[in-house]
């Protein structure tokens, strides 16, 4: 978008006060607003009244001072943006599954490392549910629906995928909270932590176990 505006000497100078678009988004925002506002105040200040054809030039005018408050109402969203997305880096987030299928490439990855557990690894045995009956002679069978669960890691981004099966839906009856949920520290308890260790001096440390669920030991005697 381009304007001629008038110097003081009544000549015609060309300015352009929406700038090129560069890679970075909010940098040229600032550049455009910078650009808007200069050239509205110095036509304002051409703008006495005194002459006619003055007139004609005050559509131009206001057509920048909407362009300079669009551009802000675009800073304004694009410093929310921002914000929101270094907060996305401090919180593991779960992925809705359309959200996913929209990005599958981005979560090829992910996916062929679940695959791995099952196709290398052979740590999950697919089965059908006939083979299952088998194993279990007496009836004493509980089938329950899974789901596929999709996560960003937080502060490095990493995509994860994983199968889970909804313990929610097992009955009830002889189980504990311990055996239906998965164990996890709180995030208060792990602050209350850091800050215990800070003040008496301690080091911290902290390590992640590949496939932990491979270790933990399978209840005997129940499918």
């Amino acid at each position: 978008m381009a304007h001629g505006s008038r110097s003081a000497e009544g000549q015609t100078t060309d300015t352009h006060p929406m700038a090129d678009p560069t890679d970075n988004i909010y940098e040229n925002l600032l550049e455009q607003h910078e650009a808007l506002r200069s050239f509205v105040t110095q036509e304002m200040k051409l703008l006495d009244g005194g002459e006619a054809e003055q007139a004609a030039w005050l559509p131009v005018v206001a057509e920048a001072m909407v362009c300079k408050t669009m551009v802000e109402q675009d800073l304004i969203q694009c410093q929310k943006d921002q914000e929101e997305e270094e907060q996305s880096f401090l919180v593991t987030r779960t992925v809705p599954a359309a959200e996913v299928q929209a990005n599958l490439q981005d979560w090829k990855e992910a996916v062929d490392e679940y695959k791995s557990l099952v196709e290398d690894k052979k740590a999950v045995q697919p089965v059908r549910k006939s083979e299952l009956r088998e194993m279990a002679p007496d009836g004493q069978l509980e089938i329950l629906p899974g789901k596929m669960v999709y996560t960003i890691k937080a502060q490095s981004g990493k995509h994860r995928a994983r199968a889970v099966i909804c313990g929610n839906y097992q009955n009830k009856q002889d189980i504990t909270k311990e055996e239906l949920y998965a164990g996890g520290c709180d995030g208060t308890a792990i602050r209350v932590a850091v800050r215990e260790a800070a003040n008496r001096g301690w080091k911290l440390g902290v390590t992640d176990v590949s496939g932990a669920f491979l270790h933990a030991p399978r209840p005997q005697g129940r499918l």
